[in-house]
């Protein structure tokens, strides 16, 4: 649907998905990248950016085949197209190790695969094995949270002076990640102002441990993590 009219589809998308769902950022789920294509969602139609309503579209791309069972669940299932069970290859294993999104494809008839649920067992033997290989650097998440997360990233006005960040969030995200490069452990006070309220950031020892209000020192520098608000916000220390 909608291949006739491509550069109209996400309009339609974003009027749409805000007038039945009132959501605040509608994203997509409909094209598929290939090799070495990026995997990075699109913002589409960005407007009124600076102002109290601001509007984007995200289309996020899906990144392999539709490999568990297919559009009628007649098929069979390769779950070592997405990651064999060792985790050194297939598609995710690929993107994962390119550090860009991976995101599958299926459909819902694909796993229950006419009641026998074949597909949905080698979905879970792939998400196994994911979690087995690339806990550490890898994190689950919903499309419409990858689409909101990577809005913040690209939209988001950062400046940084002497011991202050300056955010400027035209839509807020969790688990909102920044580097400031050749920062030391000296950073050790780190909080996170709004208005008139401030969070204390925790230090941790690895990097892998890193979640929302956290902060962690490596060779290259001072990695924080935080639950970004819609508007101004800091990062003091």
């Amino acid at each position: 649907f909608g291949n006739l009219v491509k550069n109209e589809l996400p309009l339609a998308v974003h009027e749409a998905v805000r007038d039945v769902y009132g959501s605040e950022l509608p994203h997509y789920f409909k094209y598929v990248v290939n090799g070495d294509e990026s995997a990075q969602p699109r913002l589409e139609h960005v407007r009124n950016v600076d102002s109290s309503d601001p509007k984007v579209t995200v289309n996020v791309p899906a990144c392999t085949g539709d490999w568990f069972g297919g559009w009628d669940g007649d098929r069979r299932s390769e779950p070592d197209r997405y990651a064999n069970e060792a985790g050194t290859s297939g598609r995710m294993v690929e993107l994962i190790k390119r550090g860009e999104p991976a995101v599958m494809l299926c459909h819902w008839p694909g796993m229950y695969t006419q009641g026998t649920k074949k597909g949905f067992t080698a979905f879970k033997r792939v998400v196994e094995t994911l979690n087995s290989r690339f806990s550490d650097q890898t994190i689950w998440m919903k499309l419409s949270e990858i689409g909101r997360y990577w809005t913040a990233k690209e939209l988001t006005h950062i400046a940084l002076t002497d011991r202050k960040i300056s955010f400027n969030a035209p839509f807020g995200t969790a688990n909102f990640t920044v580097r400031v490069d050749g920062a030391t452990a000296a950073s050790k006070a780190l909080r996170l102002v709004v208005e008139n309220q401030t969070v204390a950031l925790q230090g941790v020892t690895e990097r892998r441990l890193l979640r929302s209000g956290t902060w962690h020192v490596d060779s290259k520098g001072l990695i924080m993590c935080f639950d970004l608000p819609k508007g101004v916000s800091h990062i003091q220390w």
